[in-house]
């Protein structure tokens, strides 16, 4: 998939999901909630955040044209405001959030 694509189907995925206390948050209010990253094995990577205590119930990954294209989604959104670390393995083109 190419960026603006990946871009728009996250944005559907994080307007889909509600935020307890908030009524029609925006999604510049909603971006804070969610974390992004880019991996080579989505499931494994899934895996890894599941057994460090993190809830992955709204988990969803997409895959990318490049290793460049998913660096670039990854960016967008943490400099909207979503939580996000470094790495990704060797060839990360997935993007994923949760």
């Amino acid at each position: 998939m190419n960026g603006p694509d990946i871009i728009h189907e996250i944005d559907k995925k994080v307007s889909s999901v509600g935020i307890k206390g908030k009524t029609n948050p925006t999604l510049a209010e909603r971006y804070p909630y969610w974390y992004i990253g880019v991996t080579d094995n989505p499931d494994e990577r899934k895996s890894g955040h599941k057994s460090n205590g993190n809830d992955v119930t709204h988990w969803r990954s997409w895959p990318a044209s490049s290793e460049a294209i998913a660096r670039s989604v990854e960016r967008y959104f943490k400099d909207r405001g979503m939580d996000g670390g470094t790495g990704g393995g060797k060839n990360p083109t997935y993007v994923y959030i949760y």
